[in-house]
């Protein structure tokens, strides 16, 4: 149900998420104050934690007996029937706040990531807690119904049912400080690494300064499976200090997939793939198209040039119907930080809809950040695994 909850808070504008939650923290802090007040009358001999961790029937009994002759036993009745609004206040402020700080995150980069899967952590690990003081609330009853005779195994299971609360709402707490923390890292990571305004800058003089570094490690990803005299070529536009960079220079164009050009920019992906997942990918173990599907009628294949240089590409793969994938989606590292993805991945929702598609999907894995983060910015929405392909862990879909 944790799970459930947690998925739909995202369908609720941020600004209302964030009225809930601070309207759900004051009815917490008025429901935990009457519970505290309520639970003082009732002249309860320990604190509540040690009375309900104390795994000993004889020792509950006590405690029972001793408001008994207070004459306040009915008071703690009453207080374990205020105690249902103070769970359902800590599985509300749970679901919320491990809601809220999931969305800090966003997913936006690595930290973002680990943002938003614990504040999922804390969320579900919240309404968790609160089921089992549900079932332990539950089960005081049936102790308060023969206060002096309680059987030794009901006092044990309402015990461990205490514990297993005590334990699941500490970690769901921990849980949403660290994502919270781990959030704001994130969006501090982005801000300062984001050189958006730098490149378009730039991008109006038209041309981007690389040091000699940059070129090197920019040129080695992509040179090894290019043919020379691409990667000729592609020397050649690195050999002095800039890199020609607009987007009005770059062609874009519908080639086939069996094509050499084609075949240059997926081996590029595979192995930039291989580089950053740290395995060997496999085009053929990564829902690797047949030609028809990525052609008309049923798909495409875009590459952006820049003369002879391969600088991205992206596919559409199509089966005749209105639902289809984006795959290879690859921009060289040489071309980064021009909008070059956005501009690929914009060629391919508009083939889409010439081809009388209206709903895309595509999957990636969340250690490529900057993939993650385009999507998002994009509209693409997250959904449930759809294949069976060992290397993505994230799913998006997009209706055209």
């Amino acid at each position: 149900m944790g799970n459930f909850m947690f998925y739909q808070l995202f369908r609720m504008p941020l600004f209302v998420h964030l009225a809930a939650t601070f309207l759900a923290f004051l009815g917490f802090h008025w429901i935990k104050g009457r519970l505290d007040a309520s639970y003082a009358a009732s002249l309860y001999p320990v604190d509540y934690a040690s009375g309900q961790l104390a795994f000993d029937a004889n020792l509950i009994e006590a405690y029972y007996a001793h408001m008994m002759d207070a004459g306040t036993l009915h008071i703690y009745w009453q207080t374990q029937f205020l105690d249902f609004g103070f769970i359902a206040a800590v599985m509300t402020v749970s679901l919320l706040l491990g809601a809220l700080a999931a969305r800090l995150g966003g997913k936006i980069n690595l930290l973002g990531v680990w943002s938003w899967h614990l504040g999922r952590a804390a969320a579900i690990l919240g309404a968790c807690g609160a089921s089992f003081d549900v079932f332990e609330n539950l089960l005081s009853f049936g102790m308060l119904a023969r206060p002096d005779a309680i059987a030794a195994s009901l006092a044990m299971i309402y015990s461990t049912a205490a514990a297993a609360k005590f334990i699941l709402l500490t970690l769901a707490m921990a849980a949403v400080l660290i994502a919270i923390s781990t959030g704001v890292a994130a969006r501090l990571s982005l801000a300062l690494t984001k050189r958006r305004s730098k490149m378009d800058k730039l991008q109006q003089e038209g041309r981007v300064d690389w040091s000699d570094a940059d070129r090197k490690a920019d040129l080695e990803p992509l040179t090894p499976v290019l043919t020379p005299d691409v990667q000729t070529a592609l020397a050649r536009q690195h050999a002095g200090n800039t890199i020609v960079a607009t987007l009005d220079a770059v062609v874009f164009e519908e080639v086939d997939y069996a094509s050499r050009i084609a075949s240059d920019c997926t081996a590029a992906f595979a192995a930039e793939l291989s580089q950053r997942l740290n395995l060997t990918f496999d085009l053929k173990k990564s829902g690797d198209p047949e030609l028809s599907q990525m052609k008309h009628p049923h798909g495409t294949f875009v590459v952006a040039r820049l003369g002879e240089i391969p600088l991205g590409c992206v596919g559409i793969k199509g089966s005749g119907g209105t639902l289809a994938e984006v795959k290879r989606m690859w921009v060289a590292p040489a071309a980064r930080g021009l909008g070059l993805a956005r501009r690929l991945m914009t060629q391919a929702e508009d083939a889409a809809r010439a081809l009388g598609i209206d709903t895309l999907r595509l999957d990636t894995n969340s250690t490529l950040i900057e993939a993650v983060g385009l999507y998002h910015s994009m509209g693409w929405t997250e959904i449930e695994r759809f294949n069976d392909d060992p290397y993505p862990d994230l799913f998006f879909e997009k209706k055209l």
